[in-house]
């Protein structure tokens, strides 16, 4: 199996939607603006994916050094092992938001997950007392095991309870919501929590 690409380029895969406009892109500036080459975009159909040949066809006609995806549910499961099956793996780097391989769909994924290079902000096992509380207290409340929607529900939460509190329950002045909002700092399952001051984007 190839080790890291030294080349500084790869080819990009995500559903049709919203959210996966949204990760490409988020990728595709911050890759760029250090330097990497975007070798092609590619959306396929959302809510199923469908046939998963032709688009690993169209991969793997770019030759790439390295692939960035992002995907979930059953549209990861499908596209993870057909990245397998079709011997993408050997070869190509598979590089990708962490909902392509988080706890959910590794049991249908299976060995095809191998090799798979993958960063989200949460997971289960973090070893930080706020994470082991949370995830107890989840579990006993709703006799389901967390994951990440529910921390970043609790997260959400938690910023707005702040924001709240700081302006006591008066919502009407916008620049004082901002104000406070950007003092939010608490301890998180994921670890310790604020906000970007120019993105808001969580800076855990």
């Amino acid at each position: 199996m190839k080790m890291w690409p030294t080349k500084c380029s790869l080819f990009m895969t995500a559903p049709d939607y919203g959210a996966g406009h949204n990760m490409v892109d988020a990728f595709a500036h911050s890759f760029q603006s250090a330097g990497g080459v975007i070798l092609g975009k590619q959306f396929t159909p959302f809510q199923s994916m469908g046939d998963p040949a032709p688009f690993i066809t169209e991969i793997r006609k770019s030759n790439p050094p390295m692939v960035f995806c992002f995907y979930s549910g059953s549209a990861a499961v499908a596209f993870v092992k057909a990245y397998n099956e079709f011997g993408l793996s050997k070869d190509i780097p598979l590089v990708c938001s962490g909902f392509a391989v988080e706890e959910d769909v590794l049991p249908a994924q299976g060995s095809a997950v191998l090799g798979a290079r993958s960063g989200l902000h949460w997971a289960p096992l973090l070893d930080n007392q706020t994470n082991r509380k949370f995830t107890t207290a989840y579990k006993n409340r709703t006799n389901a095991d967390a994951n990440v929607i529910a921390v970043q529900g609790y997260d959400t939460g938690k910023i707005i309870s702040h924001i709240l509190n700081e302006v006591q329950g008066d919502t009407s002045n916008t620049s004082r919501l901002l104000e406070y909002l950007r003092q939010v700092s608490f301890a998180s399952p994921r670890g310790p929590f604020k906000l970007d001051s120019k993105s808001q984007n969580s800076s855990t």
